[in-house]
């Protein structure tokens, strides 16, 4: 969590099942913007399935063997966009406890 806490998103691989459901969970709660990238046909679990419906900072695509640069740059970026779109809708948000005045 050091590593996705101190990134600026997090790039998750879930064609297979490795365990890895803790970290997404704890991706999850800590509002980490995710790409979950699966190949064509596979995945790890139902229970990690349509993550992006009900999490905004959570983009899922899948990908083949021929597809997958062009998937991961895509998905780059996504999040870089997001990320950028996160941070001004946070500083309008909070904007009036962070000025010099309010200091």
């Amino acid at each position: 969590m050091f590593w996705a806490l101190s990134s600026r998103f997090v790039i998750l691989e879930d064609s297979v099942p490795t365990g890895h459901l803790i970290e997404l969970k704890d991706l999850q709660v800590n509002r980490v913007t995710t790409i979950v990238l699966r190949e064509k046909g596979r995945g790890s679990t139902y229970m990690s399935a349509a993550l992006g419906v009900d999490f905004r900072f959570m983009h899922e695509l899948t990908y083949t063997r021929k597809t997958l640069r062009t998937t991961v740059e895509r998905s780059v970026k996504w999040a870089k966009r997001f990320v950028e779109s996160r941070a001004r809708r946070l500083d309008r948000e909070y904007k009036s406890w962070r000025t010099e005045n309010n200091l």
